[in-house]
């Protein structure tokens, strides 16, 4: 699993993230646009969070507690 947070808040949340066990999650990004990873990924004022699985990556969204959601989900199949 990828977990890219591309935004103003993107060391906090990844903070909260790297605070769990999630084994086999990369989890990278950033607030600058300079690294190719978040190119044409920032909004300002906003921070983007992209959960990818199998080289699949789901629609990007503002909440934490979506992201949790795929974590959970996936621990149960």
């Amino acid at each position: 699993i990828e977990l890219v947070i591309a935004g103003d808040n993107a060391t906090s949340i990844a903070t909260d993230f790297l605070s769990r066990y999630l084994p086999h999650t990369l989890i990278a990004g950033g607030a600058e646009a300079n690294i190719p990873l978040l190119k044409n990924r920032l909004e300002a004022n906003k921070t983007f969070i992209y959960f990818c699985k199998d080289k699949v990556c789901y629609l990007p969204t503002t909440d934490v507690e979506v992201i949790k959601g795929y974590f959970e989900t996936r621990n149960t199949d």
